[in-house]
């Protein structure tokens, strides 16, 4: 049983962060268009349909933001002004 070397591990870590913020910002992109463009739509259901994509999209920025963090030293370091309050 061989362990996947790390190049297309992060390559794959890759992919699927692109392919997340595209979903979520096309998502974004339609909610906003359903919202002010489509206008055949009655307004309830408009809304209704425009929301749910943007927070969709919103909704998928967050899980990429927390899923695909930096890892690293400087990732851990603290920050400046923000006191360190480890026991």
């Amino acid at each position: 049983m061989s362990e996947a070397s790390p190049a297309p591990r992060s390559a794959q870590r890759a992919r699927q962060r692109s392919t997340l913020l595209i979903l979520a910002f096309a998502l974004i992109i339609g909610g906003l268009l359903i919202l002010f463009v489509l206008k055949k739509v009655p307004p309830p259901l408009r809304i209704l349909m425009g929301l749910s994509d943007l927070f969709a999209g919103l909704i998928l920025l967050v899980v990429v933001r927390q899923k695909f963090k930096a890892s690293g030293p400087e990732a851990e370091a603290p920050k400046p002004g923000i006191e360190n309050k480890s026991v």
